[in-house]
């Protein structure tokens, strides 16, 4: 049924007039009296008894009056809902996020963005790239942000900046003292890397191999926090990303070593789904993250 006709049913209501309410709508009074017509059709009944030039709602139309504002209210309502997702007064934005830029970059993107858009609903959720991805494959979140190209098909990645990794010591260990280390300095020390899902440890693991340098590792583990308290702790050294370790090396709990020869980058993407259309919340995050490109990327330097 077409609603339009419920406004002219309640104007008619409201002004107990069919002409006053032709003026009111900008109508002939012919056009409202076949809107009428139809609708007491639709029903089955009469909904006016006229009484002169006045007419009255017949006990039908009082209760079809009150079924028609709610409905009107509601439509009402629903324009204004699907309005302010448009408009990003509300809505829902879900992404996923690994490593450096899971840790530094994305949050304090988001928390820019949910100043701008207060109502809006974020959710967030950390793992390794794996987990991100099949997070991303399964419509569970829109977008993720890691450091390596996605591996599961119909994914799609951008580049968005990269870090640079060291090599990381506790502060008393010999290597220390010494001005400049080899890439050959390293072999046989002990590492402590991430599990070996990490995008990391596999590009550690792989840029030593090239050089025909198998490395020993002597303890796997799931954060970059743990790695940090085992270097510090003396029970190896690591490669690691500059940023993740600027305030131990502040503090004076860990130490960089210089390796020249030890160049690696760790290149970070925003991935989302290939064939998935983006929410407009979605769509406006990640612009907002491409307007802002270089600043973010200062997070994780």
């Amino acid at each position: 049924m077409d609603t339009y006709r419920l406004q002219v049913f309640l104007a008619c209501a409201r002004l107990k007039n069919f002409s006053r309410a032709a003026e009111s709508l900008h109508l002939s009074q012919p056009s409202i009296s076949l809107h009428v017509q139809g609708l007491e059709d639709w029903c089955g009944t009469r909904l006016f008894e006229r009484c002169g030039r006045r007419v009255e709602l017949t006990e039908a139309g009082a209760r079809l009056k009150e079924h028609a504002q709610r409905i009107l209210a509601s439509l009402d309502s629903a324009r204004h809902d699907v309005r302010e997702v448009v408009e990003l007064g509300r809505g829902r934005l879900a992404v996923g996020g690994a490593g450096l830029v899971g840790t530094y970059l994305l949050p304090k993107a988001l928390s820019e963005f949910k100043v701008l858009y207060p109502k809006l609903d974020i959710y967030m959720n950390y793992g390794v790239s794996a987990s991100v991805e099949q997070l991303l494959q399964e419509d569970a979140i829109e977008l993720g942000m890691f450091s390596r190209n996605p591996r599961l098909r119909g994914l799609v990645a951008e580049p968005y900046g990269s870090s640079e990794m060291i090599i990381a010591a506790p502060p008393r260990h010999p290597l220390a003292r010494k001005r400049r280390v080899s890439l050959a300095d390293l072999v046989g020390e002990l590492f402590v890397l991430r599990e070996p899902e990490s995008s990391g440890t596999e590009l550690v693991r792989d840029f030593f191999k090239d050089r025909g340098i198998d490395i020993k590792v002597a303890m796997e583990v799931s954060s970059h926090e743990s790695i940090k308290v085992a270097v510090a702790e003396g029970f190896g050294i690591t490669a690691i990303g500059r940023r993740w370790i600027d305030n131990e090396v502040a503090l004076g709990q860990i130490t960089i070593l210089k390796v020249p020869e030890f160049k690696l980058e760790i290149h970070h993407r925003l991935v989302q789904r290939a064939a998935r259309p983006l929410s407009h919340a979605a769509k406006t995050f990640l612009q907002f993250l491409r307007d802002h490109r270089r600043e973010m990327s200062r997070l994780v330097e």
